[in-house]
């Protein structure tokens, strides 16, 4: 499982840092998005809409706002 979250980190870190505005900033397990400089809740949207495409899964709405913590976002990922 170690492999899978150091994998998914990367990913995760591979579609933030597409946004010129947080390729500087350090990403890890215990990052918090809204923390983020540059952060806002249409960028949480459009994360969340490219982490359902990138793994092929679903979001659903009840478990957008819980996904603000990167931990907590490796947790849902199969």
């Amino acid at each position: 499982m170690i492999g899978f979250t150091v994998q998914y980190i990367e990913k995760i870190q591979q579609i933030l840092r597409s946004e010129p505005y947080l390729i500087e900033q350090d990403i890890n397990s215990d990052s918090v998005l809204s923390k983020l400089t540059g952060w806002d809740s249409f960028k949480h949207i459009s994360f969340l809409m490219q982490l359902e495409m990138e793994f092929d899964i679903e979001i659903e709405v009840e478990d957008a706002a819980e996904m603000d913590l990167v931990a907590n976002i490796l947790k849902k990922l199969p």
